[in-house]
């Protein structure tokens, strides 16, 4: 039995192989996909910051995020 194992310790090189390719190429694309929403979020954030006005020249919009209450929507 481990003569047989040790023989065909090579068999699946290139499936690994392949499943490493993949799994590689989908978190670039994650991350990618990740930048250019953190971009276009903060794109958003700072035209709405330019657009609204505030009370004071140095007083700065303030925005809050609470990702429980968001969860707690979803179920």
């Amino acid at each position: 039995m481990s003569n047989e194992l040790t023989h065909n310790t090579g068999q699946f090189d290139e499936v690994i192989h392949i499943i490493d390719n993949a799994r590689s190429r989908a978190m670039k694309a994650v991350n990618a996909e990740l930048i250019q929403m953190y971009w276009s979020v903060g794109a958003y954030l700072s035209e709405l910051q330019n657009v609204t006005p505030c009370r004071r020249h140095s007083q700065r919009l303030q925005f809050s995020y609470n990702p429980q209450k968001r969860l707690d929507k979803i179920f």
